[in-house]
């Protein structure tokens, strides 16, 4: 949602000379964390086809999604670089209005597509853990998570398309054409929330299987112990959801607090 007439007339002054900026901040932390990313799924890819000879449905999705996550950190750097993403947004000059709010939901709808794949990357690896002795809520929990977060990538995608009527009204804020557009902050809320909740799911849904596999009671504890790293992924959706709090209902500063 854009920021109402009121919200931008309590905003300072705009600064379009010399303006505060994060410098380099975003773009290093982007480059360091994508190459990060293809170094472990390379390094996935080599054992799983090299190594074990396992290459499974899981790995086709975490390959799929690398994708939406090149052209995510691609956007981002553009942004960040050309169209202010590293200021705050009463010192955006006009002109870098429009393309900016492209890429913002360009960001959106990749962001989206990556974090769908790479859970449904997730569940079908929790497939693999299945076995004849497997109870039968395990595989429907697992056929529904599938499922659902595919349908909720699919509805996210669709409800950003449709988010202003005509599209390009999103990224014309001060058009003075006849438009209807949906309060998106509530519906970034609400899919933030949706995400929190089901990566609490994901994490201690393999507990069980794996506490009934035939190992060593510390050989189980080992394994439960590197799902439990999964707490880092809900950690971050919870930091994810503030952050858009922040930047979308209450300051509106979202080329800064975002």
């Amino acid at each position: 949602m854009h920021p109402t007439a009121e919200v931008i007339a309590s905003w300072p002054a705009p600064n379009y000379v010399n303006p505060v900026t994060r410098g380099w901040a975003l773009t290093v932390v982007n480059i360091l964390f994508i190459i990060l990313v293809f170094l472990v799924a390379g390094a996935r890819f080599y054992t799983r086809l090299r190594i074990t000879r396992s290459w499974g449905l899981d790995d086709w999705m975490i390959a799929i999604s690398l994708i939406p996550i090149l052209g995510l950190t691609i956007v981002v750097l553009i942004a960040d670089n050309n169209y202010g993403w590293d200021k705050h947004s009463w010192d955006l000059h006009p002109e870098g209005g429009p393309p900016g709010y492209k890429l913002c939901i360009s960001a959106q709808v990749l962001f989206f597509w990556a974090a769908g794949l790479n859970k449904v990357s997730l569940l079908c690896f929790y497939r693999r853990l299945s076995g004849p002795h497997t109870p039968t809520w395990y595989t429907w929990a697992i056929r529904g998570g599938i499922v659902f977060h595919v349908l909720m990538t699919l509805v996210y995608f669709t409800v950003v398309l449709l988010a202003c009527r005509p599209l390009k009204a999103f990224w014309e804020p001060l058009a003075t054409y006849e438009h209807h557009c949906i309060n998106s902050d509530v519906l970034m809320m609400t899919f933030s929330v949706i995400t929190i909740f089901l990566d609490f799911i994901l994490l201690f849904l393999p507990v069980p299987i794996v506490w009934s596999l035939q190992l060593p009671r510390k050989q189980r504890l080992a394994v439960i112990g590197i799902f439990g790293g999964g707490i880092i992924v809900c950690i971050a959706g919870v930091v994810h959801a503030y952050f858009v709090d922040q930047a979308l209902v209450k300051s509106y500063d979202e080329t800064w607090t975002g």
